[in-house]
């Protein structure tokens, strides 16, 4: 979206940090990190439909996909849904997007 203006620059400098930073493999494994993604997990039960505003690269929706059925993502930063779309791959029941909480790009 062009009228979509932002100089977060992290994804292009760490690529998919979410997903690293949650790998207890990873060096740069952070633990808070992955303890704030667990709480929401542990919230989450079974559901038709959910939406992640702000999904960046796509990690909790990686995460939550065995507990919906359709889950959308949709973030400002295009790198961020460029990595989302290659790391969500093997879950077909995930579609992410660029997008605005203000300008919601789904039928009502």
């Amino acid at each position: 979206m062009s009228n979509i203006i932002s100089s977060f620059d992290k994804y292009d400098q760490m690529g998919a940090y979410h997903w690293i930073e949650c790998d207890k493999n990873s060096t740069r494994y952070n633990p808070p990190l992955e303890a704030r993604y667990q709480v929401l997990i542990n919230k989450i039960s079974k559901v038709g439909a959910l939406l992640d505003v702000g999904c960046g690269d796509g990690y909790l929706i990686g995460q939550i996909a065995k507990y919906c059925e359709q889950i959308d993502g949709i973030d400002p930063e295009q790198n961020a849904i460029l990595w989302a779309k290659r790391k969500l791959q093997e879950f077909p029941n995930c579609q992410v997007r660029q997008g605005s909480c203000y300008r919601l790009p789904f039928d009502s």
